[in-house]
């Protein structure tokens, strides 16, 4: 049998039947060359698919899952077994070396299967054997030609008890194939119309032939759907905007056109989603992803003029209070390609409980000044080891500052700390302005009286295990190549250790470390505004004014404008805003007021800006999240009264 008379094989739920070349007729007699046409288009109510047991490429259940490049059948399998997952999607990246890019995802709650193969290099034949050996289903297929053999990379799953469905695959047939086949009473009288959920292409003998993957378009696997061949990259966003589609499966061709399956994506059903085209790296898409709070499902590469490239695409895999959030801060921190121009998280966790929110909480940046928290908590750790608040306390004013010199906003240039710029007060004061008005001369003063060590040294006490603090001119931001990092969780450790009493107890010295800092919930304010809407929409607009007044929230700000002579960008600046404590909302139990207490934090770091451009949107932006960040919370408490 040549490669070009593949047959179709034909699966339903238990068995497979081979349909023989007579059968298909003349509709394996041409092929259908490189033409740009919708070759079908079934309309009918999309469902979002609850679990992966169809495939996951509809899932949006927040999970772990993993994707490589390059690398071999050993080590996909090693790392298989160590996240317990399982294969998604592959693709050949060289076959003659045997590596390969794969997307993996835990193998468990929505996404568990009754089982699944995985095997990276079968014949034709083999892959039915596989089938029929393991009462499987294909979900990914990736067929190519080594030493002028066609061979297939392919992941099946049981099709056994609730995962078991009506399907098909082929291979090595024309495209006006495939799309004949989608048809109800194909091939056999009584079938049922059919969806694509994987479509690839290879050459043999010069000649451009199909492999598909279909199931059955019924029952909860209905949806309405679109298949497109040989269409630009813009023509894909287009069509998806067309549509009010969400890309389920792209192919990539050799001359750089693209094979593509959409499904509808609107109402109820609809998911965040993403196509992501010509990325430099994979690990530039798996950053794209989360900061996108996105999975990875589908992942093509090839080369571009020796370049190698990545084609991504992604869905939601946040909850939808992360996703709502999310949303909130995106848009002002997105290109027009839907890239991310910045990194940007936010955290939210329950003291002594679980995290309510969070984006990208375990990445490092530049904390600016809201790290002025873990120099409290050094000056704080030595009170409470005998040191007096009211002993002398030596700071500098700071003339030669290249900016905002002798004030709280200077940079504290070593060179100026003479007699003459000398200032003395008490240790009380010190802190308390470093913590109420941040003054850069008083953390540096704090520097200069306990050393940058023991300052790293409360971070570490705090179990803040991703911190580094390397600047010890604060206010300086990278001047002399020296930066500080920390995380989201990091932050949430400090104020939650202060918060229950494990870093400073739960007396006087938890109250000094909170004393001088901001609170942020006056009559005015965003978080006001919230309570005030959220308690009218439960009919109780009478008891915002008393809520808000029992509302404790205690936070450190910061910010630079990290000019380009220190990060090697040009005509501009690169902006840095962030934000992090504690925050203490009144519930009822009862009729006695109690309390909810949290720890939290937001930034947005590495936003390049231009000399000429504004950054409304962007303080907007981080506004809105700060305050947002609640909301939820907010309404949770709210109920109580």
């Amino acid at each position: 049998m040549t490669d070009t008379d593949r047959l179709l094989r034909v699966s339903r739920t238990n068995s497979t039947v081979l349909i023989s070349p007579q059968r298909l007729g003349a509709l394996l007699l041409a092929l259908v060359l490189a033409t740009v046409s919708a070759v079908w288009t079934d309309q009918r109510p999309a469902r979002a698919d609850a679990n992966a047991l169809t495939d996951d490429k509809s899932v949006s259940v927040a999970t772990g899952w993993w994707s490589y490049t390059n690398v071999t059948e050993q080590y996909v399998t090693d790392r298989l077994d160590e996240h317990d997952a399982r294969l998604t999607d592959i693709e050949v990246y060289d076959a003659a070396a045997g590596t390969y890019t794969v997307v993996m995802v835990r193998d468990s709650g929505a996404y568990a299967v009754p089982g699944w193969w995985w095997y990276p290099s079968l014949t034709f034949a083999e892959v039915g054997q596989k089938i029929n050996q393991h009462t499987a289903r294909l979900i990914d297929i990736d067929p190519y030609v080594i030493n002028g053999q066609v061979r297939y990379a392919v992941v099946m799953v049981s099709n056994t008890g609730s995962a078991a469905r009506a399907w098909w695959w082929s291979s090595g047939v024309t495209s006006a194939a495939v799309g004949d086949f989608l048809a109800a009473n194909k091939p056999n009288v009584g079938d049922p119309v059919k969806r694509l959920i994987d479509l690839e292409t290879h050459t043999v003998g010069g000649n451009k032939v199909y492999s598909a993957i279909y199931v059955a378009n019924t029952g909860t696997d209905a949806k309405s759907w679109q298949w497109w061949l040989n269409q630009s990259a813009a023509s894909v966003r287009q069509k998806i905007d067309d549509f009010g589609g969400r890309i389920t499966n792209l192919e990539r061709q050799a001359d750089g056109t693209y094979n593509v399956i959409q499904v509808h994506n609107s109402g109820s059903d609809a998911k965040a989603s993403w196509v992501h085209f010509g990325l430099a790296s994979l690990s530039q898409a798996l950053d794209v992803a989360a900061q996108h709070g996105a999975r990875v499902f589908d992942v093509d590469t090839y080369l571009v003029g020796g370049a190698r490239r990545y084609d991504a695409l992604m869905i939601d895999n946040v909850s939808a209070e992360t996703r709502r959030l999310t949303d909130l801060i995106a848009p002002a921190y997105t290109d027009a390609d839907g890239l991310p121009t910045a990194d940007f998280g936010f955290y939210l966790k329950r003291v002594g409980g679980s995290q309510s929110t969070g984006l990208r909480t375990t990445l490092q940046y530049e904390p600016a000044s809201s790290i002025k928290a873990v120099h409290n908590l050094t000056a704080m750790r030595s009170v409470r080891n005998g040191e007096s608040l009211n002993s002398s306390f030596t700071y500098y004013n700071y003339p030669n500052s290249p900016f905002n010199a002798n004030t709280k906003d200077a940079c504290p240039i070593p060179a100026d700390e003479v007699l003459a710029n000398r200032v003395t007060s008490t240790l009380d004061f010190g802190k308390d302005n470093m913590m109420s008005i941040s003054d850069n001369r008083t953390t540096r003063g704090i520097v200069l009286r306990y050393g940058l060590g023991a300052v790293q040294g409360a971070a570490n006490a705090a179990g803040m295990t991703s911190t580094t603090i390397n600047q010890d001119q604060a206010g300086c931001a990278y001047l002399g190549g020296k930066r500080n990092f920390t995380t989201l969780v990091d932050m949430g450790r400090l104020y939650e250790g202060v918060e229950d009493g494990t870093l400073l107890g739960a007396g006087q010295f938890r109250t000094e470390f909170y004393q001088p800092m901001n609170t942020g919930v006056g009559g005015g304010s965003p978080l006001a505004a919230i309570v005030t809407a959220e308690a009218n929409a439960q009919g109780k607009g009478a008891v915002a004014a008393q809520f808000i007044a029992l509302m404790r929230n205690h936070f450190k700000g910061g910010s630079y404008n990290v000019p380009c002579s220190q990060v090697g960008c040009s005509n501009g600046w690169v902006y840095v805003r962030t934000n992090a404590g504690r925050m203490a909302l009144p519930v009822k139990s009862g009729g006695v007021v109690g309390e909810r207490v949290f720890v939290y934090g937001t930034f947005v770091d590495n936003q390049y800006v231009c000399n000429t451009c504004s950054t409304v949107s962007l303080d907007n932006a981080v506004g809105t999240i700060n305050a947002e960040l609640f909301r939820a919370e907010i309404r949770s408490a709210l109920l109580t009264w």
